[in-house]
């Protein structure tokens, strides 16, 4: 069986003046990105055996849209 390792980065977020990076949300663009990520795993038969992200609302929120529950 042969494995891949795929390294993403979170999608685009909002851009704010806050120091609250941590918490900062994704754009109408990283919506999309996280969307077309989902989709192209499932068009490539892709599935993935295990996650690790940082606990940031962003990182948090691209995983979710594209490997839904």
């Amino acid at each position: 069986m042969v494995r891949s390792l795929f390294l993403a980065r979170h999608a685009a977020a909002l851009t704010t003046s806050s120091k609250d990076d941590f918490n900062r949300k994704l754009s109408a663009l990283g919506l999309r990105q996280s969307q077309r990520m989902g989709a192209w795993l499932l068009q490539n038969n892709l599935s993935l055996e295990g996650i690790f992200a940082s606990s940031s609302h962003r990182t948090k929120s691209t995983t979710q849209i594209f490997v839904p529950p």
